[in-house]
């Protein structure tokens, strides 16, 4: 089936995990963004150029997130108890921090999945340590009995005169980098699948009035095989100045 996200304004946000540069906190980054990128299916050649040369692309961008889509799952598995049994000991529950250094930690070194707002705090740190001007937005899934707030996404700014929209921490995200423009297509060449964002229509998705009148349009999916189209999510803004690119080092 097709979930639905719904977007709000675009937010920036900064965490100061380090707040001056130094070349013992330069070198410590540079090792994190090898790391990850390494972890995403990058050779350290590759790896190495990529966070030597800082040039951020559309080209870019595209192969980041597909590399990201196939390489890091979406999972909730340290939300539940995994009680013991059959000789396998007992897991408590993780449940998912904001804090972006446990967030790395978990996908880059302990090669596990996230929810959206893990995989989408931990590339967005990728992006902005490899110079990308990044803004994250507030959303909402909708589902067939509604929308369900709580989703987290990324705008990316500065690589065309329109934002475009990556979102590798959702469920069934797109596999291609998403203009934030009425009408404009976005090909999946993967799947054949395509991508626009529409107009929100208030009688449609079981919406509310509030919500209505918080998401002002739509990203629609259309499919090459199964559900001819499929909204993805309600999205507003897009607009608005984009932060400054961080230090290397730097986290959300």
């Amino acid at each position: 089936g097709s979930g639905i996200t719904s977007l709000s304004s675009p937010l920036s946000i900064f965490h100061p995990l380090m707040e001056a540069s130094t070349p013992e906190k330069d070198a410590a980054g540079t090792l994190v963004i090898l790391a990850y990128l390494e972890r995403i299916g990058f050779t350290p050649e590759e790896s190495s150029s990529l966070a030597n040369n800082r040039n951020p692309s559309t080209h870019e961008l595209a192969v980041l997130l597909r590399n990201h889509l196939l390489a890091v799952p979406f999972e909730n598995l340290g939300q539940h108890e995994h009680p013991s049994g059959e000789g396998v000991a007992h897991v408590a529950r993780d449940y998912p921090t904001l804090q972006v250094h446990k967030t790395l930690h978990k996908i880059v070194f302990c090669r596990r999945g996230g929810f959206c707002w893990e995989i989408n705090f931990a590339f967005c740190w990728l992006l902005r340590s490899l110079g990308y001007k990044v803004r994250i937005g507030s959303a909402n899934v909708i589902t067939p009995g509604g929308p369900i707030p709580g989703h987290l996404c990324l705008y990316v700014d500065g690589l065309g005169p329109d934002p475009v929209l990556v979102d590798p921490g959702f469920g069934d995200a797109p596999r291609v980098p998403v203009p934030i423009k009425m009408g404009a297509v976005a090909e999946d060449p993967q799947l054949g699948d395509a991508f626009k964002v529409l107009p929100n229509d208030r009688s449609l998705y079981n919406q509310t009035d509030a919500h209505a009148g918080r998401f002002d349009s739509v990203l629609v999916r259309a499919r090459k095989t199964g559900i001819g189209g499929s909204a993805m999510g309600a999205l507003v803004g897009g607009e608005g100045d984009a932060p400054p690119p961080p230090h290397r080092a730097r986290g959300l």
